[in-house]
């Protein structure tokens, strides 16, 4: 009885409410990146629908939130129509109760359950290598970034040591040139005063 009255609940808001509009290239390029589609939903979304780069960056700050699965829901522009009385609507809900009472669905019976607990297994696999992936994905990215620090480091060690080889090589120059400059002093000065 509550089940079907959570359902008949869950059928109503649906029915009022709506997934953003997205674009759609953008959403096509984060599920081909690895992104699961209501988490590619919800960072467009949320990034304000405008770049690729702003969706992964909200994915990546926003990838521990509890909701990050569950797809954004926008109200309907809805018309009202104030035609029903109350005495109507219950009669209306009364014969919907009476309806699902008669029809007795595949998910009372034991092989109904059985089977909705294997669909759950197979989504939350699904949902757990979506995630394996992810993070292997958001992984190569870090470990991308940090080998391109390390080059730079690298390289700025390199320039270092070669700014330093060259000041080496610049003092030795001076200090052989003024060694070359006092031996041909003495030697003028010995030349000199030998005649």
């Amino acid at each position: 009885m509550v089940s079907r009255m959570l359902l008949f609940l869950f059928i109503y808001v649906s029915s009022r409410m709506a997934t953003p509009q997205l674009d759609k290239r953008i959403l096509s390029e984060l599920e081909l990146m690895g992104f699961p589609t209501a988490r590619s939903i919800r960072a467009l979304h949320f990034s304000g629908n405008s770049s690729l780069e702003s969706a992964i960056n909200w994915l990546l700050e926003h990838e521990n939130d509890p909701d990050i699965d569950q797809l954004p829901l926008i109200p309907r522009e809805i018309n009202i129509e104030c035609g029903d009385t109350p005495n109507e609507a219950r009669n209306d809900i009364q014969g919907m109760r009476a309806d699902a009472q008669e029809s007795k669905p595949e998910e009372s019976t034991a092989a109904g359950r059985q089977k909705e607990t294997s669909q759950v297994e197979r989504e939350l696999n699904a949902d757990q290598n979506e995630d394996e992936v992810r993070r292997r994905i958001i992984e190569l990215f870090k470990s991308k970034q940090d080998g391109q620090e390390r080059e730079r480091g690298r390289i700025r060690n390199q320039l270092q040591e070669d700014k330093r080889e060259r000041i080496r090589a610049a003092k030795d120059l001076m200090e052989a040139k003024r060694t070359l400059e006092e031996n041909q002093r003495k030697r003028f000065v010995s030349y000199a005063t030998c005649m």
